[in-house]
């Protein structure tokens, strides 16, 4: 373990004189049960020292670098781009050191998680490895904005669902990274029966907060399976695809009954009138008020 490490005039992400049970210290985050997004504030410089108490992914908004240690006492170089994503697993313990790093965008679950992931996938690579480096993916910075969108909307539009989709879509990166093609299984769609009996579950429950644990659980198979061959049926991830459902249900109501807004908010599962308003015009273009003017 590194001992004593040297102080710099700005100590940002945690305080490196001691050793840290919290991974990041988050400007911003959102969390539910054992998942938590966050976005470290920029800073000229930082010094962190910490023991992952979880699995952590990493996606740096802007290339940087500096001296780091990993479960070892000696330190060495590294630079990273914009686009790189880290993969560390819990128990990873992190000295780094170096300055002028911009925001940072994690995601931190629980091991069990990863486990689950892994153990759905025949074949898959392990991943024990102290942290995995994958390289400059155009995707990544669309999974980090995807990220930056949860905490800034409070994962609003699709909470905990959405968070398990984008882990499971976060880790199938380390995994390919790592040498995992079997492109026939992601690609395998739902068979028509299984669909049938999702969309039938979503559409008896639509107003409630379903799960992607649910949804798996109808299909008969693990949640990371489900994700990716839902993905593959459907071209849009679950908790997109309740969302259009949701909103084709509102328009059922807007067309033929009188009830106002708030109740139709409430009976289609959504969390709250505006919440329902913000959904309708992003799929629609239009609010609902609007819509139902138009039926007349």
């Amino acid at each position: 373990m590194i001992r004593n490490p040297r102080t710099l005039p700005e100590v940002c992400y945690g305080d490196a004189t001691t050793k840290q049970t919290e991974s990041f210290s988050p400007g911003r985050s959102w969390a539910d049960d054992e998942i938590t997004v966050g976005i470290s504030s920029p800073c000229s410089s930082w010094e962190i020292h910490f023991e992952a108490d979880t699995d952590i992914i990493v996606l740096p908004k802007a290339g940087y670098g500096g001296q780091r240690a990993i479960n070892s006492d000696k330190a060495a170089s590294y630079e990273n781009a914009p686009n790189d994503l880290y993969w560390l697993p819990t128990g990873t313990n992190l000295y780094s050191v170096g300055k002028s790093a911009k925001e940072v965008v994690y995601i931190k679950f629980n091991s069990s998680i990863r486990k689950e992931l892994l153990n759905s996938i025949s074949g898959a690579p392990k991943l024990d490895d102290s942290i995995t480096p994958v390289k400059d993916v155009l995707r990544h910075h669309i999974f980090r904005q995807l990220l930056v969108n949860m905490v800034e909307t409070e994962g609003e539009y699709g909470g905990r669902l959405q968070a398990e989709s984008l882990i499971s879509l976060l880790l199938l990166e380390v995994c390919m990274f790592k040498g995992m093609r079997n492109k026939s299984d992601v690609s395998n769609p739902l068979s028509k029966p299984v669909l049938a009996r999702v969309n039938n579950f979503i559409d008896e429950n639509i107003d409630k907060n379903l799960s992607l644990a649910a949804l798996a659980d109808v299909a008969g198979m693990s949640k990371f399976h489900f994700s990716r061959r839902f993905i593959a049926t459907t071209d849009i991830p679950p908790h997109k695809y309740i969302m259009r459902r949701r909103v084709i249900r509102v328009q059922d109501s807007l067309a033929n009954t009188s009830e106002c807004l708030s109740k139709i908010a409430v009976d289609k599962g959504f969390s709250s009138q505006s919440h329902m308003i913000s959904v309708f015009r992003r799929f629609l273009g239009v609010t609902p008020n609007s819509y139902r003017r138009s039926l007349k």
